[in-house]
């Protein structure tokens, strides 16, 4: 940041008489490219966010741009005639049309969407800019410097380009007039960017600065004085394992107008010491001469741990006194106070998810959940952790229980390393009956290697079995073996969009397969993926299950924008044309991995997206993908959803609420899909995918079942009508309802219609059919 700030004061025009200030500057805390831009531009108590509000007076409009937003100072600027304000941004984008690149920039005396304002479009005003030859995916800074002219109504504005190593490209300068703008007492300056752009691709800013030029105010000083930066306080943190740290106050001269004499320190003490002899002065002798406004002198002031007893987070405090004068003049002294922090934070061990372990239980099988621990050594003396036990309390039932420990788990590497704890529920003696949850608290108690003192960690764990008996019938099954005849449900088709997002090399994806192939041909970023070729009704049952298991990919693979889709829509139309994209799809709900290398759980209601994040971007790596994975998404009638990954970076076992999307909105036909959107060469090899309806809530009519004997061979006939898609029919026979023995004879599912012949005997039996 220092280089920057450096070569970007050697390239601005400054008024003759002006002192040149940074007033703020800033690495975005996001900086991902289609990232949320309240979220990536930082501090909202900052800066200001809002739709487009500075309109481009210019007039300057080139393509279709969504989500833009506005990027304001929220304190203002006073401006004199003379004065300047500079902005700088550090930008890139991820296609171009034509080597254009548009940012807009300005000034206005408010920073709401009213007041009087113009903005600055870099292609709008310079035919430089118009066709500057800026190349996608490059860092580029862009500058510009409103001055305040001495014409009354005037701005005078410089644009300039720079690459990333500062090198010019160009500028342009003109002249604005604004005369409302020119007479307000303040300003508001800002850019404009776009998340999205139809043209440009989404917008991804670095880094920002803002310089003011402001005219020196008067001396109003007799005698030359000493400044002192920080002017009041001097404050330190000390970080352990560190025992010693030094904080430095610097000292300017200042003249005065009657007498301008050299200053000089003769003296400086730390007094009024919390600590005796914590805090001392280092590498100062005296008189330390100040003979010029230009330098400054360093008064450096050490902190020592030693004999404090300070803990962490605990502060030793004292002041600084400074002996001076003015050559030939008496001494004065100036004082400020001196405080120091010990920054000494303890082991501490996390759990993700943090806030509870949600698990769905079935019928007659166990289910299991996974925790992941890691930890932060003791920053004094750092050694491993090991977990002691995991215990469950304050359960509600039986069933819950953890293979992974006893024994003792010893966690070897500190974060970002992590180690997987499976708690697993175990339903198969029916201890939860439909509807019903098991709720508890995992206990998990730990202590560092060789030390005695135990911790314990707490989440809320529970189970929920869905009303009615869990289907073990999957609706929809594919492994993706090239062979139809093995699948259950419908089969899949290959899914696009078209025109300038046209992916290339598509000939090689085959859903039959699983393989989705593709490069990116044209100015967008294409977008790839599977969707089945008809939609499963699950109106009538508690829930479904869907889970993608992605075999392996390509090393190069690397989602961008829309990113990697894994969920359900509710219609599919047209496969090449765009329309059919779970982003463009009336309604659909599903996990994405962001292009910021993040999880999220989106919903789209008609070309609305929005998302709830479960892991945060840079939390994923692409080597996880390049192995495989499996993302598990459980959404139930009574608008929950739940999410269970395995095999990322970092594993997800999560739960919410459905809003944006509703399960009865989608619930009559879904169509599970998978969607990839990047520029690169992408190959995707799919493993399985399979949807299981939950339960069965219909309360409908019952199946109609019929009894008749067939005319000649005297066989039994038993047939039944209006059976429900999701259940399982089994006909059953006894020879003795004193001694019951039922014996199954037959069994179906997924058919509206059953018949059963059964061949005549000459002994009695009984007959029965039962439905699950």
């Amino acid at each position: 940041m220092k280089i920057l700030v450096t070569l970007i004061l050697g390239l601005t025009m400054l008024s003759a008489n002006a002192e040149n200030k940074t007033i703020f500057s800033t690495d975005f805390t996001g900086g991902t490219i289609g990232e949320d831009l309240t979220a990536a531009y930082g501090d909202s108590s900052t800066w200001t966010y809002s739709n487009p509000s500075w309109t481009n007076h210019d007039g300057y409009i080139v393509g279709i741009a969504k989500d833009f937003q506005l990027v304001v100072t929220t304190n203002s600027v006073t401006l004199a005639a003379g004065d300047s304000i500079s902005q700088t941004v550090k930008v890139k984008t991820s296609a171009m049309l034509a080597g254009k690149l548009v940012m807009d920039v300005g000034i206005g005396d408010s920073n709401g969407i009213n007041g009087n304002k113009f903005y600055l479009s870099y292609t709008a005003n310079s035919t430089f800019f118009g066709n500057a030859g800026f190349s996608a995916d490059t860092w580029y800074y862009l500058t510009s410097t409103h001055t305040k002219s001495e014409t009354s109504g005037n701005f005078d504005v410089t644009l300039s380009a720079f690459d990333e190593s500062m090198t010019p490209l160009g500028s342009n300068s003109f002249t604005k007039t604004n005369l409302e703008l020119y007479n307000s007492t303040s300003v508001y300056v800002g850019f404009r960017s776009s998340k999205h752009s139809e043209v440009f691709g989404p917008y991804q800013v670095s880094s920002y600065q803002i310089d003011a030029d402001i005219a020196p105010a008067k001396r109003t000083n007799d005698n030359s004085i000493l400044l002192l930066t920080p002017p009041n306080a001097l404050s330190m943190t000390l970080d352990a394992p560190a025992t010693m740290t030094t904080g430095t106050v610097f000292a300017a001269l200042y003249r005065g107008i009657v007498t301008s004499n050299d200053v000089q320190i003769t003296a400086v003490n730390v007094i009024e010491q919390q600590h005796a002899g914590a805090f001392s002065m280092v590498d100062f002798s005296s008189p330390l001469t100040l003979t010029n406004e230009t330098d400054k002198g360093s008064l450096n002031i050490r902190f020592d741990l030693s004999g404090t007893g300070l803990s962490n987070g605990e502060t030793s405090t004292g002041r600084v006194e400074i002996v001076w004068n003015e050559i030939g003049q008496a001494s004065q002294t100036s004082i400020l106070s001196v405080s120091a922090i010990y920054d000494a934070p303890p082991v501490e061990l996390s759990l993700k998810p943090s806030d509870g372990l949600y698990m769905i239980a079935l019928d007659d099988t166990p289910v299991s959940g996974d925790i992941t621990l890691s930890y932060v050594a003791d920053s004094i003396s750092p050694t491993n952790v090991e977990i002691s036990a995991i215990n469950f309390v304050n359960t509600s039932h039986s069933g819950f229980s953890c293979p992974t420990v006893p024994p003792t788990l010893p966690l070897i590497d500190q974060s970002p390393s992590n180690y997987l704890v499976s708690i697993v529920f175990d339903n198969s003696e029916s201890i939860l009956k439909g509807g019903e949850t098991a709720n508890g608290t995992l206990q998990i108690v730990w202590n560092e290697a060789a030390h005695l003192e135990n911790y314990t960690n707490n989440i809320p764990v529970s189970a929920t079995l869905p009303l009615g008996a869990i289907t073990q019938t999957d609706a929809l099954s594919n492994n993706f073996d090239g062979d139809d005849s093995n699948d259950i449900g419908p089969g899949f088709q290959l899914v696009q969009n078209n025109g300038a997002n046209d992916p290339a090399n598509t000939n090689l994806s085959d859903a039959a397969t699983g393989l989705i192939s593709f490069t990116k041909t044209g100015t967008l970023i294409p977008t790839v993926g599977f969707a089945s070729t008809g939609g499963i009704d699950v109106s009538k049952v508690e829930g479904f299950k869907l889970t993608w298991i992605v075999d392996n990919t390509s090393d190069a693979i690397d989602p961008k924008n829309n990113g990697w889709f894994f969920g359900v829509q509710n219609r599919v139309f047209n496969p090449t044309n765009g329309s059919s994209l779970w982003n463009a799809d009336p309604k659909a709900l599903g996990v994405r991995i962001s292009a910021a290398e993040g999880l999220d759980f989106v919903n789209n209601a008609g070309n609305a997206v929005t998302s709830e994040t479960l892991l945060a971007g840079g939390s994923l790596s692409k080597d996880s993908y390049t192995d495989g994975f499996t993302i598990e998404l459980t959404v139930t009638s009574n608008d929950m959803w739940y999410v269970t990954t395995t095999g990322l970076t970092v594993e997800v076992n999560t739960n919410g609420t459905l809003s944006t999307v509703l399960y009865s909105d989608i619930a009559e036909l879904v169509y599970p899909s998978t969607y990839l959107q990047a520029k690169s060469q992408q190959d995707v090899y799919y493993n399985q995918v399979t949807l299981r309806p939950l339960g069965d809530r219909w309360i409908g009519d019952p199946a109609k079942l019929q009894i008749g004997m067939g005319t000649g061979d005297g066989n039994l006939n038993i047939s039944g009508s209006e059976l429900s898609d999701y259940g399982t029919y089994t006909l059953q026979g006894t020879k003795s309802l004193v001694h019951t023995n039922w014996i199954d004879i037959a069994s179906t599912s997924g058919v509206a219609e059953v018949n059963w012949d059964i061949p005549a005997t000459n002994t009695v039996e009984f007959f029965r059919v039962i439905s699950q």
